[in-house]
């Protein structure tokens, strides 16, 4: 069943932009500074857990701490009524999965474009002591204008010095199998290096047109990232420069100490291979495919 509110607090609901799972994201205007909004809320039709709510609210605190071009940005949350609802930045564009679906392999040169933009994100989550711990296609936005956004911090944890999550590791492995770090999988500790291998991972997918692995089950799939070396993507495509194939192996490395060690030092790897490749890349919505109806806004078949 569909909840469709006209009302949360002092924003006016418009339309729905996309649903799944628990919650649902709506368009809208905030009455008090006239501002077009995405507000998502818990459908409170699927009775959302005490452990939804709190993950709900989780995410909404973390997505507050930034603001960074590259994130997509969350303004407030609150409940309205019983119902938990967070107010973000209303972004028009494409999620990186419905890219991927419409163009199938994307260009080396738009590849590392994406992956650039994403790593700036990333990078300004790192220096505030947190990693995303779910970078995958369907994370990744890209606006009609061009700019590559992070979103979805449901999985996102704050990091000690040390390097080991705060608080206890979780027995659960939560996350995406085709785009897991193997430490997550193996209960190790995590750091910025384990969203480097989920966006290598993601890298992959975008140049191969497959993640790096994909046959068996969700458990099997896991396994074999911690545990089965992988080809290099020149296996699988002919052609890439040398420096973004070495970008991508290096990153995809079953040992964090062997990927890149600090976000600086991906981001300039992959700076210089986008200037060896020698491509401008215009990833506006002038430049690319029209997407059907089923796919149009940000949040089109978004998932919780």
């Amino acid at each position: 069943m569909t909840f469709v509110p006209r009302w949360i607090d002092q924003y006016r609901i418009f339309a729905p932009i996309g649903a799944g799972g628990m919650a649902a994201v709506y368009r809208a205007e905030d009455t008090e500074s006239g501002e077009e909004v995405a507000v998502k809320i818990l459908n409170p039709v699927e009775h959302p857990s005490e452990a939804d709510q709190t993950e709900f609210v989780h995410e909404a605190a973390v997505g507050e701490l930034f603001d960074h071009p590259h994130l997509v940005k969350v303004y407030t949350h609150g409940v309205d009524s019983g119902t938990p609802y967070m107010v973000m930045e209303l972004v028009e564009g494409q999620r990186l999965d419905q890219r991927m679906e419409a163009v199938g392999k994307m260009s080396e040169a738009m590849t590392l474009e994406i992956a650039y933009q994403s790593a700036l994100g990333l990078q300004e989550m790192h220096r505030q002591g947190m990693v995303h711990a779910d970078i995958k296609p369907k994370n990744i936005l890209i606006s009609d204008d061009g700019v590559v956004k992070v979103f979805d911090f449901g999985l996102a944890r704050s990091i000690s010095r040390n390097g080991a999550p705060d608080g206890d590791m979780p027995e659960e492995i939560v996350g995406t199998p085709w785009y897991l770090p193997p430490e997550r999988i193996e209960h190790q500790p995590e750091d910025e290096r384990s969203d480097q291998y989920s966006l290598g991972a993601t890298m992959f997918h975008m140049l191969a047109g497959r993640p790096p692995i994909e046959e068996g089950t969700a458990g099997e799939v896991a396994l074999k990232q911690a545990r089965q070396p992988l080809l290099t993507i020149k296996a699988y495509v002919k052609g890439i420069s040398q420096p973004t194939g070495d970008l991508v192996t290096r990153m995809l490395k079953k040992e964090p100490g062997k990927r890149f060690a600090s976000d600086a030092e991906l981001i300039a790897a992959l700076k210089a291979a986008r200037e060896h490749v020698g491509q401008s890349v215009d990833l506006s919505r002038s430049q690319r495919r029209a997407p059907s109806k089923k796919r149009r806004g940000w949040m089109r078949g978004w998932r919780k």
